[in-house]
């Protein structure tokens, strides 16, 4: 099983890489960046995983193009304070950073596993958490199957993946994984709860929206940290 990985690693350097998950373990691999594209590219596409990592958590009401380029001003910002911060040995101050996945990953990660899943699984991680916005599963053809063979499948092609990323957390030295699954995959979202005591993960409650606190800049024209949620997720958590 291969897993192509981009990782940005803040706050000093771009790193992009191969990790090569196997059941002899995992295996990195450096990559020199293309002679096609200059670093300027480079940087620019890195900025973009960054941005389009963080855009999953706008809610649906809020996706659009304008706030998705006020979200781009709010990240440049918030980047700034976590250097700052990282660089003085300061400790950012937000009530808000409690919910885990509105931190900033210091490593942004994008993941392809093309035999389970539609699209790319987009990532971010810090010292501890290593978060997974899942796709939607790919689908089992019911023509040739029966119910009960599509939920055998689905079960065995979940254990599959989810060993993938949890040996994929592991090399990456975290201990925990959270998989964020939109309420619509109602296949990923049955299997995973059907399979909960067996893949040893707990449910996660969704952040409490009472306690969220806005920007500094509460101009109407701003992004604002009320646009973002998780309420539109299904949360799992795992032990590496």
């Amino acid at each position: 099983m291969i897993i192509i990985m981009i990782i940005v690693i803040l706050p000093f350097m771009f790193i992009l890489s191969i990790i090569i998950i196997s059941k002899i373990g995992a295996r990195d691999t450096a990559i020199q960046l293309s002679s096609n594209y200059s670093e300027n590219e480079m940087i620019e596409f890195f900025w973009d995983i960054i941005l389009l990592t963080e855009s999953k958590f706008i809610l649906p009401f809020y996706s659009n193009s304008r706030n998705f380029k006020s979200l781009q001003k709010l990240i440049v910002k918030n980047i700034g304070n976590l250097l700052n911060s990282l660089i003085h040995e300061r400790k950012l101050n937000s009530s808000n950073l409690n919910y885990h996945w509105r931190k900033l990953g210091t490593r942004y990660t994008l993941v392809y596993l093309p035999l389970f899943f539609k699209d790319l699984i987009w990532c971010k991680s810090d010292s501890i958490y290593f978060h997974v916005i899942l796709p939607q599963v790919n689908e089992i053809d019911d023509s040739s199957t029966t119910q009960l063979e599509k939920k055998k499948a689905l079960t065995q092609n979940s254990k599959e993946w989810l060993l993938a990323l949890l040996e994929l957390a592991e090399s990456l030295n975290l201990t925990m994984l959270r998989l964020y699954i939109n309420r619509t995959d109602i296949d990923n979202i049955s299997t995973l709860l059907r399979n909960l005591n067996w893949i040893g993960g707990k449910l996660v409650p969704n952040e409490d929206r009472s306690n969220i606190q806005s920007n500094d800049n509460d101009n109407c024209n701003e992004f604002n940290e009320f646009m973002l949620g998780d309420e539109h997720f299904v949360i799992i958590e795992f032990e590496c």
